[in-house]
């Protein structure tokens, strides 16, 4: 699957929140408001967005370490990406403008696949 467009920008910007728990954490935080506030436009994408979430929490604190970091820079940056309203397709432009956040959600999820399923696989024997 191709990369999607303006997603490479935010990838470079992921290595500084790798790097930085305190930066993670707010990004976090932020992320969990701004999904709470957009829940109608994210309906579609909620769920994969959820997930990745819950990974990068659990290796943030350390429960899940058994994670590439490539992967956990992939996270991120669909994170930074999803929060940004000013990404390939700008989100004051409302359903429309969550598009491209949902083809970025879906572009990492896919690429990470066998390491979602080996998370949820680790959180289901919590």
């Amino acid at each position: 699957m191709k990369r999607p467009k303006g997603f490479s920008r935010f990838l470079t910007l992921a290595n500084a929140y790798v790097k930085d728990p305190q930066r993670r954490a707010y990004m976090l935080g932020a992320v969990k408001e701004y999904a709470k506030d957009k829940q109608p436009l994210i309906r579609n994408f909620k769920d994969d967005l959820s997930t990745l979430v819950s990974l990068l929490k659990d290796w943030h604190k350390g429960f899940y370490t058994k994670v590439p970091v490539h992967t956990i820079l992939l996270i991120v940056a669909a994170l930074l990406y999803f929060l940004s309203p000013l990404d390939t397709i700008p989100d004051f432009l409302g359903a429309l403008g969550f598009t491209d956040d949902a083809a970025v959600v879906f572009f990492v999820f896919k690429t990470i696949r066998d390491e979602i399923s080996r998370y949820r696989d680790w959180k289901s024997g919590e």
